[in-house]
């Protein structure tokens, strides 16, 4: 029977050893590879000149666990994404939907960068 006990307990050992690991690889976040890279996105200023608006560009950067410019991945499930950004004293969450259009256009929608949670 001692034999027995022995069993027992290695087993629950090892099931929480097992449970443990699985919980702590479902909290990783990160990117897939399709989506890590250089983009550039567009957006429309208006100008001063009338029916002539301004179009800037800017480098935004996926890399494996953030997008620098509005935080380190927090939570992802499929393509809803989390981002935590502490850089500026307080945490700031904030939303993200991103779609893969093609092999170089990375879609991504949020209600706004001026909002944190």
């Amino acid at each position: 029977q001692l034999l027995a006990n022995h069993k027992k307990v290695k087993m629950i050992f090892t099931v929480f050893l097992f449970g443990t690991i699985v919980s702590q690889a479902r909290s990783i976040c990160y990117f897939p590879a399709v989506y890590q890279g250089e983009y550039v996105s567009q957006a429309v200023m208006h100008s001063d000149v009338p029916n002539t608006p301004q179009i800037s560009y800017s480098t935004i950067s996926v890399l494996y666990d953030s997008i620098p410019v509005w935080g380190y991945c927090h939570r992802r499930i499929g393509n809803n994404v989390i981002l935590m950004d502490d850089t500026g004293g307080i945490t700031c969450y904030r939303c993200f939907h991103l779609a893969l259009r093609s092999s170089n256009v990375l879609q991504i929608h949020t209600r706004g960068l001026d909002k944190c949670y």
